[in-house]
């Protein structure tokens, strides 16, 4: 059993660091004190000696500052010269912010000893996870079902080793640890000695519905809120899980996350993988921003901000059931899920005190891979319920989930044509406050607010975000004649100004062509235009890239092409790649490159006892980008295997960029990203019992090889002996161990000369 391993491990781990952790301070002071004393007398006699203690105490500052840089949680820090004293002040400075000097009790008496703070905390985390049973069907009836049986079978298929891989290699490596102390970089530097064995057991527990004990169990580090705290409520408690439970819970998140925009809102944009969180946020800006100019009318408009209190500590679990039995979830499926939910345990951390553990009866962890996706499910009822009043609808929602809206720091704002009488109503019958102010300064007011890391990150998710709508938003320009308008609000005015920065940014990819002009538009493989002729009446009736398209087919019109344009621009065209996965014209990111490259890819088949059966070199016409070269050639590797009819292949290539990509499932938008998508369409369809699998380098030297004969030959040749370059350089093909289940083993690689 893998927690029995990790147990044993665990100690002899402590009585290493007891050993030698806490030694390294003065080990670097002793050598230091050796080097000065011998720094003024080096010679050849002791050069020897001098080189060996500068090696010992380089060693030893490493140590200390990668020791550093654990406890100070800088995920920001890459790469620099040693910074421990940096991160020993954030480790410091940490520390010192999260100690707890004080706690209120709800009677309002003030305790600072440990063993009462501890009582507090108990008191509070018990009462908070309570459950409290309510009213639930007037919430469920409401919501509609939307998970089909297909999408039942995708979340419950047979989990693959490539899952749980991709799961704990997406942590942070130096991520708090859960109670167990194991963080995530433990499992990700020692992966290939355990990651078989995680693969195993992880499978096994979730058909068995059952942890072994311990497993989720799991810590609660409280973080300040705002600038003073008295009592828990000013106190946000963050839950350091296990990171081998993160792993399973992360594995069904990312499941779940492909099926979400099926169940969730249009109007929930948070969490949902295609949408940003800040779509509702610009959203609520321009419905202020109306309001504000709205003056007259009988009627007046009211917007109301709620906010949840204690939202995921609150979440009833047979609330979160019944919403995923409604919405279609399979037994299966809703039996992980639950067992995620209801088999935790927590332990409170004050001032390095363990209060529990604490067995709730409610709530979902902030810290857990699967919350965000759950709340967002349990939030779909509030959506899903029309009734007579505002205020109804909430106490509904309240009853059944379990939630509660805070009235403190909730509020409405106002039309300028509703009566001041009735704003005062409307406060006095909700119970919350009128803000004041416009769209504008209210967003200063948050964006003010950040640090300009923050701020960076929000401004790039936004057009990350709209990237894939901008196509839509450029076309509705051209056919409707779309432009600033008339009195824009501050958000539109500023996505508007920023709109050609964006344009010289893209690349169309191209789909049917239909809505992309030959001319002026970026089109071209590498991200230009055409100019438009002086003279229109030689091209004729050409003006959508769908025109130099053969009818039916997705493929270019040479004879066309070559009638009409020099045969530079013809060549610009016809290697330009058209991507059977890209349906529709869409906009992508273009490709930063520094020149070109000629690609030449080496395929080698071998059988299931390693030795040769064909070999391919393949030479592909300049391109911008060395991934894409990669990730071509596998593409043509899965199209030649499918046409030889192997069917059960392995395929290695040795470009992890591509295999994560193509393991990772989710949407690139990029030609890299299309090229996949193909790739992933083969596998799915013609391919299903083959693998693409990352190998090194190393153990690739024969495509290796043969890339470098398609590169300088620029040729296209198919081998069914051993080329003599092979057996010549050394590199021919020896038998190698495979898996007994597969009948071809393809080496692929592509070599590429830079122009």
């Amino acid at each position: 059993m893998i927690t029995h391993k990790l147990n044993k491990c665990a100690a002899e781990l402590t009585k290493w660091s007891h050993e030698n952790c806490h030694k390294t301070r003065r080990e670097i002071d002793k050598y230091r004190r050796k080097l000065e004393a011998v720094r003024n007398e080096v010679d050849a006699a002791n050069v020897h000696y001098y080189n060996e203690l500068r090696k010992k105490l380089d060693v030893l500052l490493v140590k200390d500052d990668l020791f550093w840089k654990q406890r100070a949680k800088t995920y920001w820090y890459r790469d620099g010269d040693l910074n421990t004293r940096f991160f020993h002040a954030t480790a410091s400075t940490r520390k010192k912010k999260n100690q707890i000097e004080h706690l209120e009790d709800p009677q309002g008496t003030v305790c600072n000893s440990i063993e009462g703070m501890k009582a507090i905390a108990n008191d509070y985390f018990t009462n908070l996870f309570q459950q409290q049973n309510g009213e639930r069907n007037s919430v469920i009836n409401a919501v509609k079902t939307c998970i089909t049986p297909e999408d039942n079978n995708a979340l419950t298929a047979p989990f693959s080793f490539a899952e749980f891989r991709e799961a704990i290699f997406s942590m942070e490596a130096d991520k708090c640890p859960g109670p167990d102390g194991f963080s995530p970089s433990f499992y990700q530097y020692f992966w290939e000695l355990c990651g078989n064995e995680i693969f195993k057991a992880g499978c096994e527990w979730l058909e068995g519905r059952s942890f072994p004990p311990n497993l989720n169990s799991t810590n609660i580090a409280l973080i300040p809120k705002g600038d003073t705290q008295t009592s828990m409520k000013d106190w946000r408690p963050i839950s350091l899980c296990n990171v081998l439970y993160k792993v399973i819970a992360k594995v069904l998140a990312n499941r779940l996350k492909l099926i979400l925009n099926k169940c969730i809102s249009e109007n929930q944009s948070a969490f949902v993988p295609g949408r940003s969180i800040l779509d509702n946020a610009m959203a609520a800006i321009e419905i202020i921003h109306h309001m504000k100019s709205k003056t007259r009318g009988k009627k007046g408009d009211v917007a109301l901000k709620l906010d949840i209190s204690k939202a995921y500590d609150r979440i009833d679990w047979e609330f979160l059931k019944e919403m995923m039995i409604k919405m279609g979830f399979s037994q299966k499926w809703i039996g992980w899920i639950m067992l995620c939910v209801e088999t935790v345990d927590y332990s409170v951390i004050i001032n390095g005190h363990k209060v529990g553990p604490i067995i709730p009866g409610r709530g979902l962890r902030q810290g857990d891979p699967l919350s965000p996706y759950l709340f967002i499910i349990c939030a779909e009822g509030l959506n899903g319920k029309e009734a007579a009043t505002l205020k109804n609808i909430l106490s509904i929602y309240e009853a059944a989930s379990g939630q509660a809206i805070n009235l403190q720091k909730s509020e409405f704002y106002c039309s300028r044509n509703v009566p001041s009488e009735v704003r005062e109503s409307i406060a006095n019958t909700l119970g919350v406050t009128q803000v004041l102010g416009t769209a504008k300064t209210m967003l200063a007011v948050y964006i003010g607010s950040l640090g300009n890391a923050s701020r960076r990150v929000r401004i790039t998710a936004v057009w990350v975000s709209k990237i894939s709508n901008l196509s839509t938003w450029l076309c509705l320009e051209n056919k409707r004649g779309t432009c600033i308008g008339h009195n824009p609000s501050y958000v539109w005015r500023s996505i508007w100004n920023s709109k050609h920065v964006v344009q010289a940014g893209c690349k169309w990819s191209i789909g049917t062509g239909e809505n992309i002009n030959v001319w002026e538009q970026n089109w071209l493989k590498d991200g230009m235009a055409l100019s438009t002729p002086s003279d229109m009446e030689f091209v004729g009736n050409i003006t959508k890239v769908h025109d130099l398209m053969l009818n039916n087919s997705k493929k270019w019109d040479y004879d066309k092409i070559q009638s009409m344009f020099d045969n530079n621009t013809a060549n610009r065209i016809m290697q330009t790649p058209l991507f059977d996965s890209v349906h529709e014209d869409t906009l992508v990111w273009k490709m930063e490159h520094d020149g070109l490259y000629s690609v030449g890819i080496g395929m080698c088949i071998r059988d299931d006892q390693g030795c040769f059966v064909k070999a391919r070199t393949e030479w592909i016409e300049p391109i911008l980008d060395v991934e894409i070269g990669e990730a071509m050639g596998l593409l043509r590797a899965l199209k030649w295997i499918d046409e030889l009819q192997l069917h059960n292949t392995d395929v290695e290539v040795d470009c992890k960029r591509v295999v994560d990509g193509l393991n990772s499932k989710r949407n690139i938008n990029s030609d890299f990203g299309a090229i996949l998508s193909d790739c992933r369409s083969l596998l799915a369809t013609n391919l299903v019992n083959s693998n693409v699998k990352f190998i090194r380098r190393q153990a690739n030297e024969v495509a290796h090889s043969l890339a470098r004969v398609a590169t300088s030959s620029a040729s296209f040749q198919n081998f069914i002996d051993i080329p003599t370059f092979l057996v010549s350089s050394g590199s021919s093909p020896l038998p190698i161990a495979v898996a007994e289940d597969q009948t071809v083993i393809i080496f692929t690689k592509f070599g590429a000369n830079h122009h």
